[in-house]
């Protein structure tokens, strides 16, 4: 006699990105996401703007960005997929598996992924901010937190009056639980700031002094040993902040050569 009992398939990757301002750095990213689901046995698939169809309104992109619609509209999608799979997983665009063999999810019902931000203060002072992102995330068909993530996320837009930052209900949101009860963070799954960036490429010969110095006061030295000292475990896989990147004055050729970099396990030597 047959089960009427659904089989759900294990595991799948997802991204999303403007299919038309796809570059060649961000295809190497996308490629070490699909050749590491490939490895792990995911399946996985990317999205267009069609990202954006999960919104609960079109009218959230005309009152906030795409950057603050994409937060909602990645974990709607999530829990969406969730109706097939036992487990799913977002990467952001920018996201670089350094090492496929080794980098696993782990084993909880759901993870976010782990920001060591290494920056100044605004009085010149080295100092590395401990956050949470999501830029990785994962959540099993069981968890108990997605639900509560998406509703909180929505009221909060609906409730909004006033501007937002662009991390309103991704990053700060999330930060703001994680601080108060303690998220289930996967620690491997890591983020580089500008200057973490450009440390990494001073100490790989990319950067000239002088390049070096407009972006950081401090040697490369340190802001890679403050780094590796407030990481409880050094990440297998990244979050480019190419955005912040590109802002901070490195250029396309520039992140070109950071995946380089990153990809031969460059960032805990």
């Amino acid at each position: 006699m047959k089960s009427n009992k659904k089989r759900f398939l294990n595991t799948i990757v997802v991204q999303s990105h403007r299919s038309s301002s796809l570059n060649e750095w961000i295809e190497l990213c996308q490629n070490s996401v699909r050749e590491w689901a490939e490895y792990q046995g995911f399946d996985y698939q990317f999205s267009d703007d069609r990202l954006f169809d999960y919104l609960p309104s079109r009218q959230l992109l005309q009152q906030y960005n795409a950057v603050i619609a994409s937060d909602l509209a990645r974990v709607r999608w999530l829990r969406a997929l969730l109706a097939d799979y036992e487990r799913v997983i977002w990467c952001d665009a920018d996201w670089l598996v350094m090492d496929i063999e080794r980098f696993q999810p782990v084993q909880s019902t759901y993870a976010v992924g782990r920001e060591v931000w290494v920056d100044q203060t605004d009085t010149g002072k080295l100092k590395a901010f401990r956050k949470v992102h999501n830029a990785y995330l994962q959540f099993d068909r069981n968890n108990a937190f997605l639900d509560f993530y998406i509703e909180t996320a929505e009221r909060l837009l609906r409730e909004n009056i006033g501007g937002v930052p662009n991390q309103f209900v991704g990053p700060k949101l999330l930060t703001a639980l994680h601080n108060v009860v303690g998220l289930n963070v996967h620690e491997q799954a890591g983020m580089l700031s500008p200057m973490l960036a450009a440390a990494l490429l001073m100490r790989a010969g990319s950067l000239c002094e002088s390049e070096y110095q407009c972006l950081s006061s401090h040697p490369f030295e340190r802001v890679i040993d403050l780094f590796q000292q407030r990481s409880t475990e050094i990440p297998m896989a990244v979050n480019l902040s190419a955005s912040c990147i590109e802002v901070s004055g490195l250029d396309a050729r520039n992140i070109l050569r950071l995946c380089e970099v990153l990809s031969t396990g460059r960032l805990c030597k």
